[in-house]
């Protein structure tokens, strides 16, 4: 089940193109297209995990996206959007392939240039840099740095925040 809309969801579902199996992990972060949409990613690494199951309980031949918000088009009575997709053996390969190329550059700590935005970034980057600096950094240290910068993010959100609470991790901090 989906909670989006369906229009807003296309590019989403859309296939990778038939030589994306071919393409690197470069060129798949370089080009959207070559990887193919989120939700189809997502449905054909879900066929992936039923096919290679040691018991093979099931068998799914094909998925279905069912999307939770209605459709509303003038005139016409809302009705609910269905996507089926039924994965290729060359959209097994293409989705098996980036799978595993992500899996190796993560074992290399190859983590890409991130978004340089977000706070999850801000805090493993900065305690990356650190410890590329200075191999030796005991455990401790990372962790005081872990918790600096957790503290410093956590007093920005309440500065900028108009209730002066925060809720951060499912936790909810007041003043």
């Amino acid at each position: 089940y989906k909670t989006g809309n369906f229009e807003s969801a296309r590019s989403r579902l859309a296939p990778a193109p038939p030589a994306a199996a071919e393409a690197t992990l470069a060129e798949w972060l370089a080009d959207p297209k070559l990887r193919g949409g989120d939700y189809w990613r997502q449905g054909v690494l879900y066929r992936l995990l039923l096919a290679h199951d040691p018991e093979r309980r099931y068998e799914a031949t094909s998925l279905h996206f069912e999307f939770l918000q209605p459709v509303r088009k003038p005139g016409k009575a809302p009705h609910y959007e269905r996507h089926r997709l039924a994965p290729t053996p060359t959209e097994e390969a293409t989705v098996l392939a980036q799978a595993t190329a992500v899996d190796a550059a993560i074992r290399r700590h190859e983590f890409g240039p991130g978004c340089g935005q977000c706070l999850w970034y801000v805090i493993i980057s900065g305690l990356y840099q650190s410890a590329m600096h200075n191999p030796f950094e005991t455990i401790d240290r990372r962790l005081s740095t872990l918790e600096t910068l957790l503290t410093e993010v956590v007093q920005h959100l309440r500065d900028s925040s108009p209730a002066k609470e925060v809720e951060f991790g499912g936790i909810e901090l007041g003043q």
